[in-house]
């Protein structure tokens, strides 16, 4: 199971993070791209828990990514 999460935690950071090859993503693009990945890529329960973590703190989310200094698209 740890693995799944970190999984998830993985490809999210992947797609909401700038890449010399890319631009990131926006967070909610980044959400909306492990839901269309779970069942196939990700193990859905932990993409279902993910996103409602986000969702339920995704003020707190946004200040984290300002506070770092992570470009937010």
């Amino acid at each position: 199971m740890l693995s799944c999460i970190i999984s998830v935690a993985d490809a999210f950071d992947a797609i909401t993070s700038e890449r010399s090859y890319k631009q990131s993503k926006s967070l909610n693009e980044g959400i909306e791209e492990l839901n269309e990945c779970k069942g196939t890529q990700f193990n859905p329960r932990v993409v279902d828990v993910f996103s409602r973590a986000y969702y339920r703190n995704k003020e707190a989310v946004i200040e984290i990514h300002k506070d770092m200094g992570i470009k937010i698209s």
